[in-house]
C-alpha cells in the first residue's frame, strides 16, 4: 500500500497472487465458433472486482496494480470436466470477493517500512529443448490436428499440434544455430523486508514456491511474464509427466530451475547489502 505523504490516506497499492487471468472467456464464440460473445471480447476479470472494493473504501482515485505470480500450471478450475468455464459474474467476482476479503484482513496488521532502493539484473542463457529426426519427420507430415482446447473429444489433436508447433519452431531455431535462449531476471529491493522478483514465461507454481522458501526477505512478490515471451517454463518434475504446459515449453528441462538460482542468488546479493 502506497500514501500521500501530505494527506496520509492510500492512494494505490500493488496486487499479487498466482492465478490465470482468464476467468472471463468467450467460450462459445472462440471454440465452437457458436453462440454468444466475440472473439474480440477484453476483461479485467477478477482484478477489477478487488480494485471496486478498494475504491469503494479509499476513493475512486485509488489505484490498484495487479501483478501475477507463478501459476503456469495452476487455474481456478478442474480443467479435466467438460463444458464451459463458468464467467463473469459468478466465478470471476468469486474469486474477486476473496481475493479482497484476505485483504482487508492482512490490512490491520500492515506496517510502514523504510525504503531501500535497489536492482540487480542478470541475462540467463537457458538451452532450447532437444528433438530427434523422427519428431521432425512427424511434425512435417501429421495432418487433421485441432486447435479446440476445451473440447474433450478433440484434446489429444489439440495437444499433438502444440507438440508440432514446438517441434518445427526448434527446427527453425536451430538452423539458424541458436540453441539457447537469453532470458532476464530481475530483482528490486524496496526496503530491507520486500523485495520483487519478475520472471519470463509462464513460470510454474514450485518455481515461485522455491524462491519464497529461499528468500532472505520476509515479503517476496514473485511477478511471471516479465520481459521476455517464452510459454511456459516447467520445473523438472514435470517434464516426464507431461501435459500441455510441457508439451508448450521451448526449454530444456532444468532451464526454469537456472532462472530461479540466479532470483535466489540476486535477492541474497541486496540482502546483505542492505546490512
Amino acid at each position: 500500500m502506497f500514501y500521500d505523504v501530505s494527506t496520509n490516506k492510500p492512494v494505490s497499492c500493488l496486487l499479487n497472487f498466482a492465478i490465470h487471468l482468464d476467468i472471463v472467456k468467450e467460450y462459445g464464440a472462440v471454440y465452437q465458433q457458436t453462440g454468444p460473445g466475440s472473439r474480440n471480447s477484453v476483461s479485467a476479470d477478477c482484478p477489477y472486482w478487488i480494485e471496486t472494493f478498494l475504491r469503494r473504501d479509499f476513493g475512486n482515485t485509488f489505484n490498484s496494480i495487479w501483478l501475477t505470480g507463478c501459476c503456469g500450471n495452476i487455474n481456478h478450475w478442474d480443467f479435466s470436466k467438460p463444458g464451459p468455464q463458468s464467467g463473469y459474474k459468478t466465478k470471476s467476482k468469486q474469486v474477486g470477493d476473496s481475493l479482497y476479503a484476505s485483504i482487508e484482513r492482512a490490512l490491520p496488521g500492515a506496517k510502514e517500512e523504510t525504503p531501500s532502493l535497489a536492482v540487480r539484473y542478470r541475462m540467463i542463457n537457458v538451452p532450447l529443448q532437444s528433438y530427434t529426426e523422427e519428431d521432425l519427420v512427424w511434425a512435417k507430415t501429421v495432418k487433421n490436428l485441432s486447435n479446440k482446447s476445451e473440447e474433450p473429444s478433440e484434446r489429444k489433436l489439440f495437444l499433438d499440434n502444440v507438440k508440432r508447433t514446438r517441434i518445427l519452431y526448434l527446427d527453425q531455431m536451430k538452423r539458424q544455430g541458436i540453441v539457447t535462449l537469453p532470458l532476464d531476471v530481475q530483482v528490486f529491493r524496496l526496503s530491507n523486508n520486500t523485495a520483487i522478483v519478475t520472471l519470463p514465461g509462464e513460470m510454474f507454481v514450485e518455481h515461485g514456491l522455491t524462491i519464497k522458501n529461499l528468500s532472505p526477505f520476509d515479503n517476496t512478490i514473485i511477478v511471471e511474464m516479465a520481459n521476455n515471451g517464452v510459454s511456459y517454463v516447467p520445473n523438472k518434475k514435470a517434464f516426464p509427466q507431461g501435459g500441455y504446459e510441457v508439451e508448450n515449453s521451448r526449454l530444456a528441462p532444468g532451464g526454469g530451475e537456472m532462472l530461479v538460482e540466479a532470483a535466489i542468488q540476486m535477492l541474497n546479493e541486496l540482502k546483505n547489502d542492505a546490512q
